[in-house]
């Protein structure tokens, strides 16, 4: 619930993936560039897909991640 309240709180956008668009890195890629995505929450396994994409270092609009959630 957090990762809603603060941005929330803070006056920012919050942009939810569905379920389906969580499972395809491209589609999270194009949802960044469109809504100039700052702060992305993801868990170890997504991120490490993210960050190993060819299409990374693309997303200057990003300025922070935050990981957790796995074992």
């Amino acid at each position: 619930v957090w990762e809603m309240i603060f941005p929330l709180s803070a006056g920012a956008s919050l942009v939810i993936a569905s379920e389906e668009q969580k499972k395809d890195i491209q589609t999270i890629a194009q949802l960044i560039q469109k809504h100039k995505i700052t702060t992305l929450h993801f868990v170890p396994s997504l991120l490490n897909l993210f960050m190993n994409s060819p299409d990374a270092a693309l997303y200057q609009s990003i300025r922070q991640i935050i990981t957790g959630g796995e074992l």
